[in-house]
């Protein structure tokens, strides 16, 4: 009889709409629910604190111990070294991604490493240096900015002639 009994509710033969009169509002049946979350609390609101959109503010993490520099921030280094000393006329200018790659290829050849992959050696280059997003020709590409090189190091003396390889 129960089957029988929602057969005939919910059949569309049964249905209020194809009799032409106006439709007929039927509980619902057990297994739909409300949506609970139509108005969520916000974690804020609940806790009476402040509100969500509040950015969590850093906190600077101090270690006892050095840090072992990653392969990617060993090459990144070589490479802005590399470009200092050799191509003194490019520091404080932007150099393409382009070009860098390929100096860091002929870098890892020389030096006998095996390359990593570019977005691992560019994303500590750019937070060594400045870099910035750049279209030429409807295409676009990172340049890195090469900065000049440190004056004073222990056991150099100043000025460009000190700097030797």
């Amino acid at each position: 009889m129960e089957g029988l009994l929602l057969r005939g509710l919910w059949s569309k033969e049964n249905s209020s709409l194809n009799r032409g009169d106006h439709p007929v509002h039927r509980p619902m049946p057990v297994i739909a629910a409300t949506n609970r979350h139509a108005h969520p609390v916000r974690k804020a609101d609940a806790r009476g604190g402040a509100s969500v959109n509040r950015r969590a503010t850093t906190v600077k993490v101090a270690r006892l111990y050095p840090v072992r520099k990653t392969d990617a921030e060993i090459h990144a280094r070589t490479i802005l070294r590399h470009i200092q000393l050799e191509c003194a006329e490019l520091t404080g200018s932007y150099v393409s991604q382009f070009d860098l790659e390929r100096v860091y290829l002929e870098i890892c050849d020389i030096q006998g490493w095996s390359p990593r992959h570019w977005c691992s050696v560019g994303r500590e280059l750019g937070k060594l240096t400045d870099k910035r997003l750049v279209q030429r020709n409807g295409h676009r590409f990172r340049a890195y900015r090469i900065p000049r090189p440190a004056r004073a190091k222990i056991g150099l003396k100043h000025g460009p002639a000190a700097i030797s390889v």
